[in-house]
């Protein structure tokens, strides 16, 4: 019965005697060595004839055979690889050879030997080999314990190690030291989990004592028992793609550092701007009131529209600023397109007029009921391009048709036309004047550039686009278009404001104002003149502290760049006083020329009510400080 198994299995299978002869031999055997039985059987395994080699193309060592093994050892040999010679092609066939002694009664009679053929085998994993051989990157096979077992020639060119420096030692030697717990720590993942790490990133030393980057792939070794054996590792040298990481980095640190500069530089530009023409705005508001010569007036009407201007200059640059740097907050409210057309018609009517221009707005298709938009950046946005169309026309017309379709129940299309018989411009200055800092006239010192620019970002902000037709010699069409939320009612409750501010200031309030700019003062003084209220100044942080602590005062407003103590810093003291005391805070209302929306929220943290930025006209201060009063119940009529 075996000897009929024997016959049939697909494996090789030889029995020899003490002395090597071989007893017998089944058919696979015979097939695999390319011999006839009668040529097999009688010959002795250790016949030169059979050619035996082992992977590295050596003839072996005949005490190391799985057959002399067995035999002079009696020990079992398993999976042995070895080749032979083919009898007939000459090539080397490789097999996979175990063996085990034989014996009958206690007594070593022989050995048996089973074999396969894996020379297809041996020829891919020569193949890999080479290819491991050859390969750019350093590729090793390591033990579980993380020892070298083997590495490929790569790692000379990266490392400028022979592979027979590293085969045996431990790698974490060789690893920076900032870096070697870390990437222990990450190698017990294959270990653990069996699972394949990648791309992890650390520094190891070069055999010239400098230090390279590389960049690992770590894949477990798992025996049939699911056991981890060992890790293999492919590793390129990643040290010009840290660089170039790090000096894109760097480049990136130190752009936001000069970003940061830019916006503390135009932050503090404005501040120091906004100051003197807060003091120009409202002595030339106050002058045109009392002034009955047309002439005076006019002048006066120049001064404030000279100022504005350079307020406008200022304003755009905050704006283009906080929109590269993402920190613009839309601020939506109910509002009609009448709004916009009387706020437009208000502000820009006069320009035109002064240049000998017409200027209209007409309103057509759906404008009726409510739109859901920030009406002041609309306003500016509309504003800037007027402003544009009736600067660079010298005669003829500006007009402005805001023109809304219905899209659904909910929304409404606007379109908003300023079409104006100015130059008009070639396609290639239309490309140019939404670039920042353009002028299509290199001539004109008018205007600086940065108008259209803010328009446009501003736009971008709200899911709308800005469109320009232009012809030159006929004039320019630049069209807004904008989506918004549409609705036929909206409850309001804004009353008669005016009538409550002109009451409001008719009750006795104590005031205090803490302003160190002697002309500031002044202005304050000649805005609150005509009000009952009684008002006290302060000249600096420490006088007002001290005013603050020892009088009741219905509110009190404080310039935040003042002396001996800044505003931030009195009204911390007043609020933690008043707290310690028992006693209610008074409104407190920050007065600045600081007017980003992050010093807007500095205010608010700080414990101020309201936020005032400069310049600011009488009506403004008005109607914020009793809006005020009323909401925190110090005023009721």
């Amino acid at each position: 019965m075996e000897e009929e198994l024997l016959e049939i299995i697909p494996v090789g299978f030889v029995r020899v005697a003490l002395d090597g002869q071989i007893l017998y031999a089944n058919p696979m055997a015979c097939q695999i060595l390319s011999l006839e039985k009668d040529e097999l059987t009688g010959a002795f395994y250790q016949n030169k004839s059979f050619g035996q080699i082992g992977l590295d193309g050596q003839a072996m060592d005949p005490a190391e055979l799985p057959l002399a093994v067995a035999l002079q050892q009696q020990k079992t040999a398993r999976d042995v690889v070895h080749g032979i010679t083919d009898p007939v092609s000459h090539e080397v066939r490789w097999l996979s050879v175990s063996a085990s002694p034989q014996t009958e009664n206690g007594q070593l009679v022989g050995a048996a030997a089973t074999f396969t053929d894996i020379t297809d085998r041996i020829k891919k994993d020569q193949i890999y080999r080479q290819i491991i051989e050859n390969s750019t990157d350093m590729i090793c096979l390591h033990r579980a314990n993380g020892i070298y077992e083997y590495v490929n020639p790569a790692v000379e060119r990266i490392l400028g190690y022979h592979p027979s420096d590293l085969v045996g030692t431990d790698p974490y030697a060789i690893f920076h030291p900032a870096d070697a717990r870390r990437i222990r720590e990450l190698s017990h993942t294959p270990v653990e989990t069996g699972e394949l790490e990648r791309g992890i990133r650390y520094r190891i030393r070069k055999k010239d004592g400098t230090y390279t980057w590389l960049q690992t792939t770590s894949h477990p070794i798992v025996d049939p028992s699911g056991q981890v054996t060992g890790i293999q590792t492919i590793s390129r040298d990643v040290s010009l793609d840290v660089e170039r990481e790090q000096g894109v980095m760097q480049a990136r640190l130190l752009a936001e550092k000069a970003n940061q500069a830019k916006s503390e530089f135009i932050a503090g530009m404005s501040h120091d701007v906004r100051t003197p023409i807060h003091g120009v705005l409202g002595l030339a508001e106050l002058l045109m009131e009392k002034e009955a010569d047309p002439e005076r007036a006019q002048m006066l009407a120049m001064m404030q529209s000279s100022a504005k201007s350079l307020l406008n200059v200022i304003d755009d640059l905050l704006d283009l600023n906080r929109l590269e740097a993402g920190q613009i907050q839309l601020k939506y409210s109910w509002l009609t397109v009448h709004e916009l057309a009387q706020a437009l018609r208000s502000l820009y009517m006069q320009a035109a007029s002064a240049k000998g221009l017409r200027f209209s707005i007409t309103e057509s298709g759906h404008c009726e009921g409510f739109l859901l938009g920030d009406l002041a950046r609309i306003q500016q946005i509309v504003g800037n391009i007027v402003s544009n169309a009736i600067h660079f026309t010298e005669s003829g017309s500006v007009h402005v048709a805001i023109v809304c379709s219905e899209l659904d129940g909910l929304h409404r299309s606007i379109r908003i036309d300023v079409e104006d018989t100015g130059p008009g411009m070639e396609t290639g200055e239309q490309k140019r004047i939404f670039d920042q800092f353009e002028h299509v006239n290199l001539q004109d010192s008018g205007h600086h550039g940065l108008g259209l620019t803010v328009a446009q970002l501003l736009l971008k902000e709200m899911g709308g686009e800005l469109r320009l037709q232009s012809e030159p010699g006929k004039g320019s069409r630049f069209s807004v278009h904008l989506e918004l939320e549409y609705s036929d009612s909206v409850q309001s409750d804004a009353g008669d404001a005016r009538g409550q501010m002109d009451r409001a200031c008719q009750i006795p309030l104590r005031i205090l104002i803490a302003e160190d700019a002697p002309e500031n003062r002044e202005l304050m003084r000649r805005f609150l003149a005509h009000t009952a209220w009684k008002i006290d100044f302060a000249e600096d942080g420490m006088k007002a502290l001290e005013m603050g602590r020892t009088a009741r005062y219905d509110a009190i407003l404080l310039d935040i760049s003042m002396p001996e103590l800044n505003g931030f810093q009195v009204a911390r003291e007043l609020i933690q006083g008043n707290a310690a005391a028992g006693r209610p805070n008074p409104p407190l209302i920050a007065l600045t020329a600081f007017a980003t929306e992050e010093d807007h929220r500095k205010s608010i943290q700080a414990g101020f009510d309201l936020h005032i930025t400069k310049p600011f006209s009488r009506n403004k201060l008005l109607h914020a400080l009793t809006t005020l009063l009323f909401r925190r119940g110090h005023l009721k009529i």
